[in-house]
């Protein structure tokens, strides 16, 4: 989920990657080189988690944007529909939070997403939706996966403090553990 919405784009800049790759392959060693070996560590040697890919981020965002920036017009806008699907997408599970709040119980925890999560997701799909509008229509379409890399980053920060801040606080509760430490200790 950290490398949202450019996992969207993955398919179609390996496939870009793939056509050019005999006249840029000396630009695109080194990102495929790192990525490659960052997958390989983690899947072959170690038990992978979520965690573990962290550092083959930044190698997939140099293919990604190679892939934006070599790819003509046309593949640009096949690039763009696997972000258009993901913010209708959104405002489509923005609304069905919004009718129907959504209760996930997992372990001992219960996670709540409410109403106000999912209107919040639904001005930011519409915001989102709107802003690349615009740039299509001004025929900027090389800013419009900043309008959404933005949304998704505004949708990440909203449901990482409404939604995981709270679990986190409930599960590992550091302020009274701290409260009792600081009660054991003696004074000075």
């Amino acid at each position: 989920m950290g490398f949202l919405p450019w996992t969207l784009l993955l398919p179609r800049a390996l496939l870009v990657l793939i056509r050019r790759w005999r006249t840029s392959w000396s630009t695109l060693l080194l990102p495929v080189l790192w990525a490659a070996f960052v997958l390989v560590v983690f899947t072959v040697f170690i038990s992978p988690r979520e965690v573990h890919f962290l550092p083959i981020y930044p190698a997939l965002a140099i293919l990604v944007a190679w892939a934006w920036s070599a790819c003509s017009v046309q593949e640009r806008r096949w690039m763009m529909y696997p972000l258009a699907l993901a913010v209708i997408a959104l405002l489509v599970a923005g609304v069905g939070v919004t009718i129907w709040p959504l209760a996930i119980e997992s372990g001992r925890y219960l996670t709540v997403l409410g109403r106000a999560i999912g209107m919040a997701a639904v001005v930011i799909a519409c915001a989102i939706a709107l802003g690349c509008a615009a740039l299509v229509r001004r025929r900027r379409l090389d800013a419009a996966p900043a309008v959404v890399g933005a949304g998704a980053l505004v949708v990440l920060v909203l449901l990482h403090v409404t939604v995981h801040t709270p679990r986190a606080n409930r599960a590992h509760p550091t302020r009274e553990v701290a409260a009792r430490f600081d009660a054991a200790l003696p004074p000075g």
